[in-house]
């Protein structure tokens, strides 16, 4: 059984082991391991990444040195959990004691890093347009998420008029991720409010003949109602068209 495989059954400490056959140099993958001194991989995947690392590069080590007595400083953890920092550094020290010759030392590094910069997914389009009597989504329609600790969420509103119309306007939002590393990400939403429906009239005075002594005003001839989607007090104006009087009616 190798080493590691005997490290992790016993669940005991081991600073040195002997590699007294070369065996593993002919199974599959053996004679072909690469673990490079030095090994960068992104938080999100460093708990899982780890104990393949480790376990390869042990079985490189008892491969490329056959017979030889191996010790290694510090002992590695049978896993590792990521703490949630930037980035950590596991280093290893390999000493090497072959049957005959003088002694090598290899270092292998294990590198943790944060890259990644937080992912910001709206539920709504990035820019769309609304009526005045829609309702208008609040911030929470987007969903902030970092593959690693997320820090900060800077979030800014920003309305924008359109003329003399209160009911149309533009409401811009922004969001700023930032991660406990400082990768950041920025998201806009744009949403166009208007008022694209005009008034409606209903209920029209009905025609009417007044005497000459009265005036033909709307409070004495009657006003039709007036209703708007948006506005709840329109302004109503008018105006009067006056038609020649009869041959012979100088009073009409």
């Amino acid at each position: 059984m190798g080493w590691w495989l005997l490290f992790a059954s016993i669940g005991i400490s081991l600073s040195a082991w002997t590699s007294d056959t070369p065996s593993y140099a002919g199974q599959s993958g053996a004679a072909g391991l690469a673990i490079e001194d030095t090994t960068v991989v992104s938080c999100e995947k460093a708990d899982s990444s780890y104990g393949f690392w480790i376990s390869t590069l042990q079985l490189q080590i008892l491969s490329n040195y056959p017979g030889s007595v191996i010790a290694v400083s510090p002992t590695p953890p049978l896993s590792y959990v990521f703490s949630g920092n930037c980035s950590d550094t596991l280093v290893f020290d390999f000493q090497i004691t072959p049957p005959s010759g003088p002694d090598t030392t290899e270092t292998y590094v294990f590198i943790v890093r944060d890259t990644v910069a937080p992912k910001i997914k709206p539920s709504l389009p990035d820019s769309f347009a609304l009526g005045c009597q829609d309702p208008i989504p609040d911030s929470t329609s987007v969903t902030i998420t970092d593959n690693c600790a997320l820090d900060t969420v800077i979030y800014q509103e920003a309305v924008e008029g359109s003329g003399n119309c209160p009911f149309s306007f533009k409401i811009i939002r922004t969001w700023d991720a930032y991660d406990v590393c400082g990768n950041t990400t920025s998201y806009r939403q744009v949403i166009t409010v208007s008022d694209e429906t005009a008034p409606a009239f209903a209920n029209f005075p009905a025609d009417i003949t007044i005497d000459c002594s009265i005036a033909p005003t709307p409070e004495n001839t009657g006003t039709p109602e007036v209703t708007d989607l948006c506005d709840t007090d329109p302004k109503v104006s008018y105006f009067d068209q006056e038609f020649p009087t009869l041959p012979g009616c100088s009073n009409d």
